[in-house]
């Protein structure tokens, strides 16, 4: 236990060494040896990549900036080195970049990785110009961080896909060979003199076969799926290139539509040549191939189409690559990522990164050209700028004059020797019209996308008129931005006003996160809530007192829960199941009513979260009153009461039992109470007006607040101070009067009455009930009050309380029943836990696997006590439930009468074993607590349970009436009043 203590707070400590910003000097600029090979990086041996030079370009007016020496202002500059992929498309978009920076004046290396992925590199890389995102899915967390800056799209879209040559649609007119099904059919295959499978071109890659022994993909060189090797099937030959290009999609595309296909893989060198060939001399043939790239645009290609792409299936099959296909690939959107340090480095470049676009149609013409006129990827790309100057002018940043002011959107920079006003880079902004400084760092928050425009994060609101950037966490994060990032305003699309609190259509209220239409009497909710209401009361008076320990620790758990995960976009309580689990934990109507209980808002709104805690505590004063009154005046609907009276209530006054449910309600409703009270008194300034945080529409203490905010303060000090206080006063009078008793004989009904403050505690610790009810408010208070604050700051915030909270509860156990004590420690471990996991996915985002970890989190205490709860219970009983059970086996062989009688004779024994049973239990357990034992984990097992209010209640016996309480006070339930 003290390990697993040791881990939660060593990974909590762990979570604070998290970096959270890469601001270094980039290597090249120190002039010290660089290790290439440790950032995945190939230079050809220091030679570099480069086109080479030759490239005829317009002279520049960026070479004529110079530095008070006389030096270049580019060319004094580092060198900027950019990576390309082995795909023609990333060589030429790169050497076309290459060509425009050396223009400039900047000296540029280029270079290459050496495997195929994605972060390694940017600790030297500057810029990479061609990131198929589908082939890096862990691109958003690596850009997460702030070291690498994703700077848009490239402009050209990437796709993989099936081609034939379009002359094998002349010959086949009555064939549609750019539609999939006749992949199905052996038959047409057959007839336009596709190779048969194991008749094609068999390829080793230095002497062995290109793939091998990659279960589901490939074995020697080819994939043959299940239909193609049944006894008597016909299939045919897809060629393909290696099986790192569109890892397992076509194998499963071809499992999933049942094609009559063998993927015979060709190896990345030859199989362009084996395909080219073929296309030469007008074979028949069936291939595998991407666009952008030579091969496609150099070739009168037709390329096969698949049922419409399904995005749910692919996104499956990203995570599980067995799952089958039948849909077509989706486009990729080709990425440009430059490193933070190149941002920061040349702020100059960041409008010329950010605005290179390529399109489809201008990569294809750079892919035809060179193959049709023989070219290098150079030669292409030089011809390219040299004849479309139209298309990339735009792209260059113009040279920057000595500027004194700087308008909305950009910064004033030192350029040389002049001053130039540069467009904010990302993660910048200015919004000062005659602006003579620098952009501005984005503040934490918000998401400075450049210039003069910002956003603000999942969750939260901006007005759209403040002089900096000020953002406000909404009430419901559904109704704000549920994007990573939002333009100023932004609500969804049912929701306006300030925070998005309000409907647009009229006649509609927000409840549930949801706008809909109310009745003016009320929803159907609303009624289902009073009857509900009313029957959990009636389980409250109903429940064994020595069970109240269990209902308001898991209370106490699971709203703790809510309010750890309460500000979260995106995590637990958007799981529909368990977010109305938790609100109805939190007693909280708005989570989890599914239409308009009333048609209220603002202020009235705020109050009706009083409603359910405070009905459910008239609900009991009622039913007290009501059974007084049948027990004064109904002597025989009393009676008829009482045999339907549970037998561990059996001979307590009404008073008694109505007094402990009032115990009970009241420790599990103080964190809703102090809650729904904070939220009435909770404001903050929004547009220059004092209002209401959870209803902006309202100003503070005016006319319509003031009342309502008087209510607050009043339930705030009943609960924190007047409630406490008046338990502690009442304890410590019992306590100076002697009148602490843990027995159950000779007591006066006074101390019956109040000993259920403190039975359920071990003697030393008879004062805790005070102790726990003020630490809940405390709790209340603590969550409420930091809900305005960021994340960062609520997580520090609570590391240190509830670590101090949790820790007193892991080591002093005040419960007298050991699996109390259990249960009390585990939850503690477990606030700890989900607030190790809340560290985690706000620093890492919130995954299926994290929504599990936090879910197995919220239910383990409460499944592992229950667990424990039957195995006590099994084992305190267990010689009486094997006694009935063998006795009704015997017995269930006789037969009419004679088994009857046997039935209820087997009854009134088990019955009296039972009684004695408990009254051995009962003499144990109040020897234990009266001679001062702890209850503790260690000294108590599951097979000597210290039950001791169940024993007290089981041994109870009628005493006769004390003289001294008054006729309707002093009658149990089990005795009829004397008429």
């Amino acid at each position: 236990m003290h390990q697993l203590n040791f881990y939660i707070f060593l990974h909590l400590a762990l979570l604070y060494l998290i970096p959270t910003s890469n601001a270094s000097v980039h290597p090249l600029s120190l002039g010290e040896a660089i290790n290439w090979t440790a950032a995945n990086v190939d230079t050809n041996n220091g030679w570099f990549y480069n086109a080479p030079a030759g490239c005829q370009l317009p002279a520049s007016n960026w070479t004529k900036l110079k530095y008070p020496d006389g030096s270049s202002y580019t060319g004094s500059k580092r060198p900027i080195v950019l990576l390309f992929d082995q795909k023609d498309s990333s060589i030429l978009a790169t050497h076309v970049v290459q060509y425009l920076l050396q223009s400039m004046g900047y000296n540029v290396q280029v270079v290459t990785r050496l495997k195929y992925i994605l972060g390694p590199e940017f600790s030297l890389v500057d810029l990479e110009l061609e990131i198929w995102q589908n082939d890096f899915q862990d691109m958003n967390q690596i850009t997460r961080d702030g070291s690498i800056v994703n700077i848009g799209n490239t402009g050209y879209n990437g796709n993989f896909g099936l081609y034939v040559p379009s002359y094998m649609l002349d010959d086949n007119p009555d064939i549609s060979l750019d539609f999939w099904r006749f992949l199905s059919k052996a038959s047409e295959m057959e007839e336009t003199g596709l190779p048969k499978a194991g008749s094609g071109p068999y390829s080793l890659v230095n002497g062995v076969p290109v793939c091998d022994k990659m279960a589901g993909v490939c074995k020697n060189g080819s994939y043959v799926p299940a239909q193609c090797k049944t006894k008597g099937s016909q299939c045919f030959e897809l060629w393909h290139y290696d099986t790192t290009f569109a890892p397992s999609m076509y194998q499963r595309i071809v499992d999933g539509l049942n094609l009559s296909l063998v993927i015979n893989f060709l190896g990345a060198e030859q199989a362009p040549k084996i395909i080219q060939s073929a296309i030469d001399k007008r074979k028949p043939v069936l291939f595998f191939n991407w666009t952008p790239s030579s091969f496609v645009a150099s070739n009168d290609l037709s390329r096969v189409m698949f049922p419409l792409t399904n995005s749910k299936q692919y996104n499956t099959f990203r995570k599980n690559k067995t799952i089958p296909l039948t849909s077509d690939p989706a486009a990729t959107q080709i990425r440009k990522l430059a490193s933070a340090q190149f941002m920061a480095d040349f702020p100059e470049l960041n409008s010329f990164v950010s605005q290179i676009r390529i399109s489809d149609e201008n990569m294809n013409a750079m892919l035809k050209s060179k193959v049709v006129n023989k070219w290098g990827n150079a030669e292409a790309a030089c011809d390219w700028i040299n004849n479309t100057m139209s298309e990339w002018k735009d792209w260059m940043p113009k040279v920057p004059k000595s500027a004194a002011v700087c308008p909305i959107g950009k910064g004033r920079y030192l350029t040389g020797i002049t001053y130039s006003c540069i467009t904010c880079p990302t993660g910048s902004y200015n919004w000062k019209v005659n602006n003579t400084a620098e952009c501005l760092p984005c503040p934490n928050g918000f998401d400075c996308l450049g210039g003069s425009q910002v956003n603000v994060l999942q969750g939260q609101w901006m007005p759209n008129d403040s002089l900096v950037p000020t953002s406000y966490i909404c009430p419901s994060h559904e109704a704000c931005c549920i994007e990573e990032s939002c333009p100023p305003l932004t609500c969804q699309h049912k929701f306006t006003g300030l925070l998005c609190t309000e409907c647009k259509a009229e006649n509609e209220y927000i409840w549930g996160n949801e706008c809909h239409k109310c009745s003016s009497y009320g929803g159907a909710s609303f009624y289902v809530l009073i009857l509900v209401a009313f029957f959990c009361s009636f389980l409250v008076l109903l429940l064994p007192y020595e069970e109240a320990p269990t209902v308001e620790l898991l209370f106490f758990y699971f709203q703790v829960a809510r309010y750890i995960f309460e500000t979260q976009v995106n995590g637990i309580l958007s799981v529909p199941g368990i977010s109305t689990f938790l609100s109805i934990a939190a007693l909280n109507v708005d989570g989890f009513v599914t239409d308009c209980p009333l048609p209220v808002t603002g202020v009235n709104k705020l109050l009706f979260r009083f409603f359910l805690p405070l009905l459910m505590l008239f609900y009991i004063v009622s039913l007290y009153y009501f059974l007084r009154i049948l027990q004064a005046r109904f002597s025989s609907v009393g009676q008829a009461i009482v045999r339907w009276t549970p037998y561990w209530l059996k001979g307590d006054s009404v008073s008694l039992i109505c007094f402990r449910a009032v115990i009970i309600t009241m420790t599990f409703i103080i964190m809703p109470l102090v809650d729904s009270s904070l939220l009435l008194l909770q404001c903050q300034t929004i547009e220059g007006k004092n209002v209401l945080t959870q209803a902006p529409q309202i100003e503070c203490f005016s006319a319509q607040h003031v009342g309502a905010a008087a209510f607050a303060i009043i339930i705030i000090s009943i609960m924190m101070v007047g409630l406490p206080l008046g338990l502690a006063y009442l304890l410590y009078r019992l306590w100076k009067g002697d009148m602490i008793k843990f027995e159950h004989s000779g007591l006066s009904p006074l101390q019956k009455l109040f000993q259920c403050l403190y039975i359920i505690f071990k003697p030393e610790l008879f004062f805790m009930m005070p102790v726990t009810i003020l630490e809940k408010g405390l709790v209340s208070v603590l969550f409420t009050l930091m809900s305005r604050y960021t994340g960062r700051v609520q997580m520090n915030v609570y590391v240190m309380v509830l670590s101090l909270l949790c820790a007193t509860r892991i080591y002093i156990q005040p419960f007298s029943n050991h699996l109390e004590a259990y249960l009390n420690r585990e939850i503690a471990l477990g606030i700890l836990a989900m607030i190790g996991l809340r560290q985690y996915t706000d620093q890492y985002g919130v995954s299926t696997l994290t929504l599990l970890e936090i879910g197995l989190v919220i239910f383990l205490p409460p499944f592992l006590h229950i667990i424990r709860w039957t195995q006590g219970n099994y084992h305190k009983h267990k010689e009486v439930i094997h006694e009935v059970v063998s006795k009704r086996s015997r017995n269930g062989s006789r037969s009419g009468g004679s088994s009857s009688f046997s039935g209820v004779k087997s009854l009134e024994v088990s019955t009296q074993s039972v009684a004695a049973s408990a009254t051995g239990t009962a003499i144990t357990s109040r020897s234990l607590i009266a001679h001062g034992a702890k209850g503790s984990i260690e000294k108590l097992s599951c097979h000597s349970r210290s039950n001791t209010v169940r024993s007290m209640t089981l041994s109870r016996k009628t005493t006769v009436e004390d003289k001294s309480r008054k006729p309707d006070e002093q009658i149990p339930l089990n005795i009829t009043p004397a008429p």
